[in-house]
């Protein structure tokens, strides 16, 4: 099997002058597919290359759902754009992410059969016959073909056939042939290591070297033509290397356009020497070879750079919006990471010159995050363009190209030193503490004698506070040395920031609280989150006061510092708010679920407002929303509560709706008989009725209070209820019940104001009834009783 893929290898390699190569992926991520198509005896065939860097799996799936076979591979990244798909007439090519897994998976759906391999060994290696099957490998091909395996024929046996062992007889592996059908390893050896060692001068970066290498091979008379395309490419491309070679690359490549028409080099030729065009300002021929570039290849990468390239020259004319569409063009549609990466920068620069600070950074942050080499390349563009960024506030993004920087470039160069103390302030102002202290450090061991090192030792000072690095202890240490080191300065301030911000993580809320004047002497330009921060002290002390019942200090910092509080604390909150006696921070407080909730479902809340609504005294309120109230609860048939109806009955006596104490009282009395609360009521109701002059029915609840004391066993308004009674019975001459019950209130131990008014009434009630002796008899005993009183005194008046 590995022989075969060998060989046909070779054979593709070699035929690359009669078919055409498809290049749909290049350099996604280290990963490269080719597809190319070809011919053997007359059967056509496609042949897949999928390459990577690293060992990646692909296995033949059985699939009784398509019906067919088909090929998947499984790679562990997602490139930086979404990688496209194609189709020949052998395959369908289909990539995607798995949601799931975020793993890119390659799956090739074959229209006719196909075979997959696995490349293992180079065609040099000494043993290519390999027995083992390999799960992962950096190489495989899938070749796809209609009836018969291309390049597999039986071999006629000649001879007699011994039993000869596999180890001894084998078939050699067949080399790479020229068209005309010639081995090259056999007949042009030579030449081929020629070709190999320029490719390794190239691949090394020694262009000079390979420049001067080529040309002699081409001033010599027995040059073999056969690498004669490659070897010339390598020249244009060792060129494009160097500077202000652009003529000899336009009298090199342009001819070789021309002859190699069908060469896998073709579109980076193409590009290469349209730029050599544009720079020397010859820009109809570089149009020219632009617009073939890009109509005959248009998935290539070098086709994406030749768009980039007339994006340059839109820009160059001030055509910013053409300019645009060019490099968007490429970002969205290119699979190649280094050709993303340039349109995404340039695309950048041309956002940040329009001044979309957000648009350019977030390209800059894609290109860092998925491709950071990119800007490695040039080191001084880079830096400018991050010192840019910082003086835009952007700090964290200057941070990470001044982190690439510092990746790449040795510390012998000179513009290292700058590099590693501007990375130490841009993480600093990223707030990436630890970072910034790591380039700070390195800059204090390296630097030590430069000028400006003792700027550099306070900064780090400033910085080890702000990390809030260390015990507490150590943390509390260092902020009062900062204190006394830097004393009246922006450093001593924030140590005194920390400070109590430390005093707050330690519990120590006492000095907290007594030390939260200190953050309105703090200048809050130097310290941004100044204000959240007092918030946030002053809501976890509004909690601590909450929980230990310091109702009134935790009002009064709520108000002060305008704190608002989880809903989860409402209910303490609101408890709070009544004992304090701040009632509308209650009613706010319920009116917040009233107004977002189903009258049903805030019937909790709307009693509570209730309950604040009375004891602030607002009656009209209370009374509207306690009658919706009790018509809600009635409609659920619920009993209503007895604290709502008594507290709606004194709200109506407040507002002298006399009219609706009776009916309410009532209602009062059936949901609840026997309730003590009733007397109240009813005592409520009898001064009511004195004061309207409606005698009968004050009589009338003055015996039912009565009635209810003694069913009670209590005396709770004697003697006022047996004056109303005396009172009201006068009134309408219902006099025998009220001398009944007169005569058993002086009768008990009263005080002697009360005894001297009962004493006056009962005589009153005599008079009236006829019984004028007896009136006598009650007015004389009054006026001989020990003591002062002005019912004494009447009493003394009515004595015959």
């Amino acid at each position: 099997m590995y022989n075969f893929a060998t060989s046909l290898l070779k054979e593709v390699v070699v035929i690359k002058k009669l078919f055409l190569f498809l290049f749909i992926y290049s350099n996604l991520f280290s990963l490269n597919i080719t597809v190319s198509l070809g011919e053997n005896n007359n059967n056509s065939y496609s042949l897949v290359e999928i390459s990577r860097s690293e060992e990646f799996r692909c296995q033949h799936i059985d699939s009784t759902h398509l019906k067919r076979d088909y090929i998947l591979c499984e790679f562990g990244k997602i490139p930086l754009v979404n990688p496209r798909g194609t189709e020949n007439s052998f395959f369908v090519i289909k990539p995607y992410v798995d949601p799931e897994t975020k793993k890119l998976f390659v799956e090739l759906l074959p229209k006719f059969q196909a075979k997959l391999f696995p490349k293992m060994l180079s065609t040099l290696e000494s043993d290519p016959i390999y027995k083992k099957d390999f799960a992962k490998a950096q190489k495989w091909f899938v070749l796809g073909y209609k009836e018969e395996v291309p390049f597999l024929q039986e071999k006629e046996q000649v001879g007699l056939n011994f039993p000869i062992k596999i180890e001894q007889w084998r078939y050699p592996t067949i080399g790479s042939l020229d068209v005309g059908g010639v081995p090259i390893e056999d007949g042009n050896r030579q030449e081929f290591i020629e070709y190999s060692e320029i490719k390794r001068l190239f691949d090394s970066g020694e262009y000079n070297t390979l420049l001067n290498r080529i040309n002699r091979l081409l001033r010599a008379k027995d040059v073999n033509r056969l690498f004669m395309p490659e070897i010339l490419s390598y020249k244009i491309k060792a060129l494009s290397k160097l500077s202000d070679r652009e003529r000899e690359i336009v009298d090199v490549g342009a001819p070789w356009v021309r002859n190699y028409t069908s060469h896998k080099d073709l579109p980076e030729i193409m590009f290469i020497v349209s730029k050599a065009y544009l720079k020397m300002g010859i820009i109809k021929e570089a149009n020219e070879v632009l617009e073939v570039l890009i109509k005959e290849y248009p998935s290539n990468a070098f086709a994406e750079r030749g768009k980039i390239l007339q994006g340059d020259r839109a820009l160059k004319e001030g055509k910013k919006y053409s300019a645009q569409q060019l490099y968007e063009e490429v970002l969205y549609d290119s699979s190649d990471v280094e050709v993303a990466s340039l349109a995404a920068f340039k695309l950048a620069k041309l956002l940040l010159s329009n001044e979309d600070l957000k648009g350019a950074t977030d390209l800059f942050t894609k290109i860092i995050n998925s491709n950071p080499k990119f800007f490695g390349e040039d080191k001084e563009e880079t830096f400018l363009l991050a010192q840019d960024l910082a003086d835009r506030k952007v700090p964290a993004v200057s941070a990470r190209l001044a982190e690439i920087l510092f990746e790449n470039m040795e510390r012998t160069e000179e513009e290292f030193k700058d590099i590693v103390l501007a990375a130490a302030r841009w993480f600093r102002d990223a707030n990436e503490y630890k970072k910034s202290l790591e380039f700070y450090e390195r800059y204090l061991r390296d630097y030590s004698y430069v000028e400006n090192i003792g700027e550099v030792r306070t900064e780090i000072d400033y910085l080890r506070f702000e990390m809030d690095a260390g015990t507490p202890e150590e943390r509390l240490s260092l902020y009062d040395l900062l204190i006394q080191k830097y004393p009246a300065s922006d450093i001593a301030k924030g140590a005194k920031y920390k400070k109590m911000m430390l005093y707050l993580e330690e519990n120590r809320y006492e000095d907290v609280a007594e030390y939260l004047s200190v953050f309105e002497d703090l200048d809050p330009n130097l310290f941004p989150n100044l204000q959240e921060d007092v918030k946030r002290i002053a809501r976890q002390l509004v909690k601590i006061n909450l929980e230990e019942q310091n109702c009134q200090r935790a009002v009064n910092l709520l108000h002060q510092y305008n704190i608002l509080l989880p809903s989860t604390l409402d209910l303490d909150l609101y408890g709070c708010a009544i004992e304090s006696g701040d009632f509308s921070l209650a009613i706010d407080l319920s009116q917040k679920y009233i107004n977002s909730q189903s009258a049903v479902d805030s019937l909790p809340w709307q009693k509570r407002e209730l309950n604040a609504l009375y004891r602030k005294s607002d009656f009209i309120n209370f009374t509207y929303k306690a009658e919706r109230v009790a018509r809600i609860e009635k409609a659920l048939e619920k009993k209503l509560d007895k604290d709502l109806l008594i507290r709606l009955f004194n709200a109506y006596d407040n507002l002298e709706r006399n009219e609706e104490l009776i009916p309410l009282a009532q209602e009062f009395e059936q949901a609840y008989p026997n309730a003590p609360e009733i007397l109240d009521l009813w005592r409520t109701i009898i001064e009511a009725k004195l004061d309207q002059d409606e005698f009968q029915q004050a009589y009338t609840y003055a015996i039912k209070l009565l009635n209810g004391q003694r069913l009670l066993g209590v005396e709770t308004f004697s003697p006022f209820v047996e004056f109303a009674l005396a009172d009201s019975a006068k009134e309408i001459e219902r006099y025998e019940q009220a001398i009944i019950v007169l005569q058993d209130l002086i009768a008990q131990d009263l005080s002697k104001e009360a005894l001297f008014e009962g004493m006056f009434k009962l005589g009153e009630l005599y008079a009236l009834s006829g019984n004028n002796q007896r009136a006598q008899e009650v007015f004389g005993e009054c006026s001989e009783t020990e003591g002062d009183s002005q019912w004494k005194d009447l009493c003394t008046e009515r004595v015959n």
